[in-house]
């Protein structure tokens, strides 16, 4: 039996642009990749290694129904 891979995750976000080797250059569509060069930061190669520092959470969710009475002690 196989363990699941943590970068199973994020199989939508494996592109360059979250890679730990690409950095994004500002103000274009483009990265510079410590391995391949200059890339298009939606492209993606083998040596791809998800930067958990590059992804943006999720906004948290809003409470349905805020009741005073189940935050007092």
């Amino acid at each position: 039996m196989r363990k699941g891979n943590s970068e199973d995750i994020f199989l939508e976000e494996s592109i360059c642009f979250y890679c730990e080797h690409a950095t994004p250059i500002i103000n274009t569509d483009a990265c510079v990749c410590k391995i391949k060069g200059i890339v298009n930061a939606d492209s993606y190669c083998r040596k791809f290694k998800i930067d958990l520092l590059k992804i943006q959470p999720r906004p948290p969710r809003a409470f349905e129904s805020s009741d005073p009475e189940l935050f007092q002690i």
